[in-house]
């Protein structure tokens, strides 16, 4: 319902559904499958709709872990939980949730499920709008960029605390799709909607270029691996992508590496050394090998010349991406931001970039 009134806004309410069940006393209803399993009970041949019941087609099926096509929460709800961000607080109530789509219903929680397959929780973030500026009350982005950064925070405790390890943070792109519910101080609800994604759509009616079809093909039509080079640039996008800005610098740091000692090997190579010799060189005299730092410092100013360690490249891959991987995989620092973690990256395709051209 639109509000049409002069009344002041005092909530907002997200809802959405995670891609994976919180195993948590129930502290949210949905009086909307309380009137199907209502109507379901009664015998009604035409149940209400709810998206989270069986198919009206098909509303029995076998029910593993109780009697009854859905769950719904006991009259008492749990108390719901405060979240601390650095800026504001927020309320969470969850509720778990069955899979409707499958032929036999798994009323409980399966170890691993990661994608709700057996069951997930639904999710509502409540935020006071007194914590918010009157001009960005109807930023819908920012609510639910807000409401992931909530569970979020509230996952990265969780998955330790309840040992579920396997349960991960999530992003908008994940998440996809919002109700925002607008709670004013008369009493009245506004309803919106809110959907996103890490890009624009792309119709099912195009697919993925021939050439990239073909190149594709010729591929898995050997027993070959990727290379390791392309496997982590895929994995550092991911993680770009997801927010685990730590991975990302680790993962850059790694491929830079790899990309390198791969490079100096071809060049040797090229120069008609012999693989034995080749390998000598990376190995230092008391046997133990040598660091990235001394490869691209002075293996890369050995095989062609270029004084690499001079460069703006080198400088930035060495404070951007060495020397924060070491903080890290020291622990010396745990958290990175998103600048971090994206400096390091195109810190890393910059020194290839520059090595590529020698």
């Amino acid at each position: 319902m639109v509000n049409n009134s002069q009344a002041k806004p005092l909530f907002k309410y997200i809802d959405f559904d995670l891609p994976f069940v919180l195993f948590l006393k129930d502290s949210l209803a949905d009086p909307v499958l309380e009137k199907w399993a209502d109507a379901y009970i009664a015998g009604e041949q035409q149940l209400p709709y709810s998206r989270y019941a069986p198919p009206r087609e098909n509303p029995g099926g076998i029910i593993i872990g109780g009697g009854f096509p859905v769950y719904l929460p006991s009259k008492e709800l749990a108390p719901y939980y405060v979240i601390a961000l650095p800026d504001i607080f927020v309320g969470l109530r969850t509720l778990k949730r069955v899979n409707p789509n499958r032929s036999s219903i798994l009323m409980g929680e399966v170890p691993g499920d990661r994608t709700g397959r057996a069951s997930f929780s639904s999710i509502r973030i409540m935020i006071g709008l007194s914590q918010i500026q009157e001009e960005y009350r109807w930023d819908m982005a920012l609510f639910c960029t807000l409401a992931i950064r909530a569970i979020n925070h509230f996952i990265d405790h969780y998955r330790i605390i309840a040992d579920r390890p396997y349960i991960e943070p999530v992003t908008l792109s994940v998440i996809q799709e919002f109700h925002l519910i607008t709670e004013f101080e008369d009493g009245q609800l506004q309803h919106q909607e809110f959907g996103t994604g890490s890009g624009p759509l792309y119709g099912f009616g195009g697919a993925i270029a021939d050439e990239v079809d073909n190149r594709l093909r010729t591929l898995i039509s050997k027993p070959d691996p990727p290379n390791i080079y392309s496997t982590l640039d895929a994995n550092i996008k991911n993680y770009l992508d997801i927010g685990d800005w730590r991975l990302a610098v680790i993962e850059a740091a790694v491929m830079f590496e790899a990309w390198l000692t791969e490079y100096l090997r071809e060049k040797f190579k090229n120069k008609g050394i012999p693989e034995i010799e080749i390998a000598s060189k990376f190995v230092k005299r008391d046997g133990l090998y040598k660091s990235v730092t001394e490869l691209a410092r002075d293996l890369v100013l050995e095989v062609t010349g270029f004084n690499f360690s001079a460069t703006t490249e080198f400088l930035e891959w060495s404070t951007k991406v060495r020397d924060l991987r070491n903080d890290l995989v020291h622990g010396k620092r745990f958290d990175v931001t998103s600048q971090d973690a994206k400096g390091a990256y195109n810190a890393v395709l910059n020194a290839i970039k520059a090595l590529i051209s020698k």
